[in-house]
């Protein structure tokens, strides 16, 4: 999963960077608005993209998930 994210963000694809992202997903931003409910993600990240002139890269440090008794199952 994360696998395929880094290399669409690489190749500057929002489509497919974004297409696991669930129907209910509250995006919090560095600008604003800065919490964004409802909103298209893949258009996000494509205007989001679009900000940058060269390639775009990412990796993962340090990730930890927790989910209790109240998580979607």
């Amino acid at each position: 999963m994360e696998g395929e994210r880094t290399l669409a963000l690489g190749r500057r694809d929002a489509a497919t960077a974004a297409a696991d992202y669930d129907d209910g997903l509250v995006l919090y931003d560095v600008v604003g608005p800065f919490v964004r409910r409802g909103e298209d993600p893949a258009d996000r990240l494509e205007r989001w993209i679009a900000l940058y002139g060269t390639g775009i890269g990412h990796d993962f440090r340090d990730l930890e998930i927790t989910a209790g008794a109240m998580a979607a199952g």
